[in-house]
C-alpha cells in the first residue's frame, strides 16, 4: 500500500511554529510540482514524487503520515 500525504500532514510538520500559512503551502507546492488541489482533496502518493524524498520537510510530513497510518493510531479527520 502506498503512503499518501495530505494537507493535514504538511500543516502539522512543525507544531511549535503553528500551521503553515496558505501562501507558504502554495509556494511549497509550486516548488515541488505538487497539485495543491490534489494534496487537499485526496493527498498525494509519495511514490509518485521520488524527488521529494531528499526534502527534510517532506520527510517530517511522511513520518507524520506513517504514524497516523500505523495500526492502532487514533483516527483523524480529513478536514483542514
Amino acid at each position: 500500500m502506498s503512503l499518501r500525504i495530505h494537507l493535514r500532514h504538511v500543516r502539522t510538520v512543525d507544531p511549535a511554529a503553528g500551521p503553515l500559512c496558505t501562501p507558504s503551502i502554495r509556494t511549497w507546492c509550486r516548488r515541488h510540482d505538487i497539485d495543491l488541489r490534489a494534496l487537499c482533496a485526496e493527498g498525494i502518493d509519495i511514490d509518485d514524487h521520488p524527488h521529494l524524498h531528499d526534502d527534510p520537510f517532506v520527510m517530517r510530513a511522511i513520518a507524520i503520515a506513517r504514524a497516523e497510518a500505523a495500526p492502532g493510531a487514533q483516527e483523524t479527520s480529513d478536514a483542514t
